[in-house]
């Protein structure tokens, strides 16, 4: 099991690492020209490509053109001001392009696609419940049913190291998944937006949750199979 997730895990890296070349363009290319209509949810998502397009185009101009390894990096805050002027440009290009208003595109920008992050979080929901599992019946084993208090301990101390473990390989998941999503390795300030980066503390208590609640049903079935012998 551990062999083939560090397998996924190395094609997801690889499949971001080779995303697309670093481009030295802002132009916004997209044809034919056609006008969106905002009150249609197709329209809506049209958009929200368009902007989610825009803004990794405009990192990677920047990157290109004054980013760390362009050669001509004069520090973050031009690297910030090429970037920002060239996602202008893009959106007064979508504008023109779509028959719509530039604040229309600024406020498209960073819209999250709940769908895929729903997803995300349920997949590693599901990963920790198994793992707390697998936990938790190792405590049952390590306390028997006449050490109370010991186990209630061991639990709490495991369930508060589990759930900080899930949350930081959940974020780096999480990551991860949006590296591919882009295909790019360089998520910027994007990072930020992840659920996962802006909920953590929730996420955290959650997990501590439910790790006691399912530690606390492993040791009642264990403990009813004990009184059944």
């Amino acid at each position: 099991m551990t062999a083939r997730l560090a397998v996924v895990i190395l094609s997801l890296w690889c499949a971001a690492c080779v995303g697309g070349p670093r481009t030295g363009t802002c132009d916004w290319s997209e044809t034919p020209s056609f006008a969106l209509d905002l009150n249609k949810a197709p329209d809506r998502r049209h958009l929200n490509d368009d902007a989610r397009a825009a803004e990794e185009l405009a990192i990677r101009y920047a990157d290109a053109t004054r980013g760390h390894r362009s050669g001509r990096f004069a520090g973050m805050d031009e690297y910030r001001r090429t970037r920002d002027r060239c996602l202008a440009a893009l959106s007064i290009g979508i504008a023109s392009h779509h028959g719509i208003r530039a604040d229309e595109i600024a406020d498209a920008i960073g819209r999250r696609d709940g769908g895929l992050d729903a997803v995300v979080l349920l997949f590693f929901v599901a990963l920790y419940g198994w793992v707390a599992t697998g936990a938790a019946r190792g405590l049952v084993e390590r306390f028997p049913q006449d050490e109370p208090w010991p186990a209630a301990v061991g639990t709490a101390v495991a369930a508060v190291f589990a759930s900080a473990a899930a949350v930081i390989v959940g974020g780096l998941g999480s990551m991860l998944v949006e590296m591919v999503r882009l295909g790019d390795t360089h998520l910027s300030y994007r990072a930020g937006r992840l659920p996962w980066q802006q909920h953590w503390l929730s996420l955290f208590l959650g997990g501590v949750m439910t790790f006691c609640f399912i530690a606390a049903v492993v040791r009642w079935r264990d403990r009813r199979a004990v009184v059944e012998r």
